[in-house]
């Protein structure tokens, strides 16, 4: 009989005092879009870098918070540090296509372990 062993939860403090995994990429967001980013294990830290010199860079934790406005805005030529957990970040340019990198580290927890931030499950504010 194969054991199943179990693994650790977004609540699992230990996973977030480890040294992360890193995780990074660039892109460019779409003149009129969002890109959505997906984690592989749920972060514990999340650093966005705005690259473009004019354009504001957007960051939402909801597909749908473009619509609502539950968004924050990254300066041109600036970056913001987030100490969050997250499976799914959202980015869009405020004016036209911005080019941004995002480094994260992960920890051990599968994203299907954190519940999804929308305003339909009850997170108010999300989108």
């Amino acid at each position: 009989m194969p054991l199943k062993f179990p693994s650790p939860g977004p609540n699992y403090v230990p996973e977030y005092q480890m040294a992360a995994v890193p995780w990074a990429t660039s892109s460019i967001t779409p003149a009129a879009g969002v890109n959505r980013h997906d984690f592989y294990r749920l972060t514990s830290w999340v650093t966005v870098v705005n690259n473009h010199n004019a354009n504001d860079l957007q960051v939402a934790f909801a597909e749908r918070g473009y619509i609502s406005s539950n968004f924050f805005e990254v300066p041109p030529d600036s970056s913001v540090n987030l100490f969050l957990r997250l499976k799914t970040i959202y980015i869009s340019g405020s004016t036209g296509a911005t080019d941004y990198s995002i480094v994260a580290g992960t920890t051990g927890i599968l994203p299907n372990m954190q519940l999804a931030y929308t305003g339909s499950a009850g997170y108010e504010g999300v989108g």
